[in-house]
């Protein structure tokens, strides 16, 4: 599962990359450093949201609900 979560995160960056890169340019007004930088930041968080509740799934179960929690709140800030 973890290998799996990972490549399929990488892969969905590839693939989102190449659409950016394409948009910039096809349609210039959209402003690719901007989408890339989002996407970047966006795989990371996922990245590290996964293994901070992966690394809190053999615990107790508040310690899972805590992670999961924090985890979320990562993404919003």
């Amino acid at each position: 599962m973890r290998k799996l979560f990972i490549i399929t995160i990488v892969t969905i960056f590839v693939l989102l990359t190449a659409v950016f890169y394409a948009m910039k340019m096809y349609v210039p007004a959209y402003h690719f450093s901007a989408l890339e930088t989002g996407n970047t930041l966006m795989a990371i968080l996922s990245l590290v949201t996964y293994l901070i509740v992966e690394q809190q799934t053999d615990a107790r179960p508040q310690a899972f609900v805590r992670s999961v929690y924090s985890a979320s709140f990562l993404k919003l800030m």
